[in-house]
């Protein structure tokens, strides 16, 4: 399948407009005829997308006995990173979420304690969580950092989704830094590690693995309880054609989905 992914992003979107910050739309041509085949909505698959990357990740990075999730930011992406999380690390038990607005960190922590069956606690100190934390999940729109080295303990997985929300010397402290694509992740310009690589403070040599380099074995992921491994995602669009496809074809198959004209009947002007 070829296609596109087309995303807008607004981080005003949830406080001027009570909108979602993102809104995508996926759409889908057939690789050999080039013909589009399917328009649909991409906002929750980049939102499942993200989560699941984080999952596998944790998966093969995070300790296998990991049983404290903290999780910065509560907004949409965090839910689905938390899914995520929990289903490939079952003995997580506690879940900390902690905002800006204590509000939203109270709201997600309701919603979420119900939906997913555990334990959430909102934080009005991000401090409180980190300190606790197996694993740490950060995806906010932060322009400075929140989590600090000291608070971060020694065999955390900690995933870092979005922004600047992590210090220097926090990744520094890590002994595994992996990327899902270190390319994208300086194209954005946005992460903890995309601003130390600008600023000159580590290069790519400083990568110990891509995402896909763990998964398929061909660099060992976690090898030791102590080890604090650093993940940094950013997305990849092919992900998310790739899921879109799955979907077109369930869809097909279940004859679900509208049918439009595009050119069959022209209106000539």
């Amino acid at each position: 399948m070829a296609g596109i992914k087309w995303i807008g992003s607004n981080p005003e979107n949830p406080f001027k407009h009570n909108l979602p910050r993102a809104s995508a739309l996926t759409v889908l041509n057939d690789p050999v005829t080039k013909l589009p085949v399917a328009v649909m909505d991409g906002t929750v698959i980049s939102a499942m997308r993200t989560g699941a990357a984080t999952g596998v990740a944790a998966k093969y990075l995070a300790r296998e006995n990991s049983s404290v999730l903290c999780l910065i930011g509560a907004g949409v992406q965090n839910r689905t990173q938390m899914k995520a999380v929990l289903a490939v690390c079952p003995n997580v038990s506690e879940v900390f979420v902690y905002d800006i607005d204590f509000g939203r960190a109270q709201k997600f922590a309701e919603e979420t304690s119900a939906s997913e069956n555990i334990k959430v606690t909102p934080l009005k100190e991000a401090k409180e969580g980190v300190c606790k934390a197996d694993v740490i999940v950060t995806a906010t729109m932060a322009t400075a950092p929140i989590v600090e080295k000291d608070w971060i303990q020694d065999g955390c997985f900690f995933a870092n989704v979005a922004g600047y929300e992590y210090t220097f010397d926090a990744l520094k402290s890590a002994d595994k830094i992996v990327v899902d694509r270190f390319s994208e992740i300086i194209h954005r310009k946005h992460s903890t590690l995309a601003l130390m690589v600008i600023e000159g403070l580590l290069s790519e040599k400083d990568v110990y693995a891509s995402l896909g380099e763990v998964v398929n074995k061909k660099k060992q992921g976690r090898e030791t309880p102590e080890e604090r491994i650093y993940f940094n995602s950013v997305g990849m669009g092919i992900e998310d054609i790739a899921i879109a496809a799955r979907i077109y074809r369930e869809a097909k198959k279940s004859g679900l989905g509208v049918e439009l004209s595009l050119w069959e009947n022209p209106l000539w002007i």
